[in-house]
């Protein structure tokens, strides 16, 4: 990751935690632009961003996208395409949009929390996104939760 992404991603969080949401998105709209703000925008809205805590102790943050599941590393990395290629090669941009969706969800309490992940299922979802950019069991486990809350 280069000092670039670390240092626009850490300014990110400081500013998201002194401002409200819409000055925020304005704040990613001047550096990312307007469509990965509208996306961005959009994830947080749509609770797209997913907190996983395992048994271990283990946190690992995902977002869901309209096809495919996301890898996020707060701070460092994210296993989409936008960032491989626009971040990290390219450096077009500091980010992609889903690393400042998970700055923004997490600052403003705006995503879906799973708790209690198993070594089994972590390493089940952690192995789909890698080969599959999908990932069948944190769905399953997500609407699982959602049934249990709606009982």
């Amino acid at each position: 990751m280069s000092e670039k992404t670390a240092s626009y991603l850490k300014d990110l969080k400081k500013y998201a935690k002194e401002h409200i949401f819409e000055e925020t998105l304005s704040y990613i709209k001047n550096t990312l632009g307007a469509h990965r703000t509208s996306r961005v925008t959009e994830g947080v809205y749509e609770n797209r961003v997913v907190k996983c805590t395992t048994l271990n102790g283990r946190t690992l943050w995902f977002y869901l996208g309209k096809k495919e599941v996301y890898l996020v590393i707060p701070m460092m990395f994210c296993s989409c395409m936008d960032f491989l290629i626009n971040v990290v090669e390219r450096k077009i941009v500091p980010a992609c949009y889903h690393l400042a969706s998970q700055i923004l969800a997490e600052n403003y309490g705006k995503y879906r929390r799973l708790s209690n992940i198993t070594v089994d299922e972590e390493e089940a979802i952690l192995e789909e996104v890698e080969k599959y950019k999908y990932s069948p069991t944190l769905v399953r486990l997500l609407v699982k939760k959602e049934q249990i809350k709606n009982i």
